[in-house]
């Protein structure tokens, strides 16, 4: 279990207001929403770790402007429609001829913002082969939610690979960014 202190009133104050509102959705948790809810994440989860296995082992079947507009569809649509989205998408690409790379690199930080800017990889021949961000591989890092129930959620939210705004003293972002880059043949 994490316990976090806060120092001051104020933050005390607005965290109090929202563990407040927060009550009334938890009342309604029962397991067998937690496992619907757990199904979909599953399965959201393993398709877009298998899209960045595409992009990892064949960096040219889609453009990092097309990759990270797909992963940032997923923060609009609903889960279901993300993954109705996202199918089609990871079947069509597994079948694609693999053209490897030697220009390859790994993104480092929170997002991709504007989305445009990923275009300049493209147009320069630099393939993003994986990265560390936010709303990137380091949300799906957490792998399969397999053996995890609802007493040992709070590891499982806490666990992935390092953050790229926060210290995490059980895991060095530098040597898992260093460990990327080697895996992947890659610079950062």
């Amino acid at each position: 279990m994490y316990t976090f202190f806060f120092n001051d009133t104020a933050t005390t104050e607005i965290y109090t207001l929202s563990l407040h509102d927060a009550l009334p959705i938890c009342e309604k948790f029962t397991m067998s929403n937690f496992a619907k809810t757990k199904a979909v994440y599953e399965k959201l989860h393993i398709l877009a770790n298998k899209l960045y296995d595409i992009r990892k082992h064949n960096p040219k079947a889609l453009s990092a402007y097309e990759f990270y507009s797909i992963l940032k569809a997923g923060a609009f649509l609903p889960p279901e429609e993300y993954i109705n989205t996202l199918e089609p998408v990871v079947q069509a690409l597994a079948g694609a001829q693999i053209n490897d790379t030697p220009y390859k690199v790994v993104l480092s930080g929170i997002t991709p913002e504007p989305l445009s800017l990923t275009r300049v990889f493209d147009d320069i021949g630099l393939y993003i082969v994986d990265d560390d961000l936010t709303n990137g591989s380091r949300l799906y890092s957490k792998g399969a939610l397999a053996g995890i129930d609802a007493d040992s959620l709070d590891g499982f939210v806490f666990g992935g690979d390092p953050c790229s705004t926060l210290y995490n003293p059980l895991k060095d972002r530098q040597t898992a960014l260093l460990e990327k880059a080697a895996s992947n043949k890659a610079g950062v």
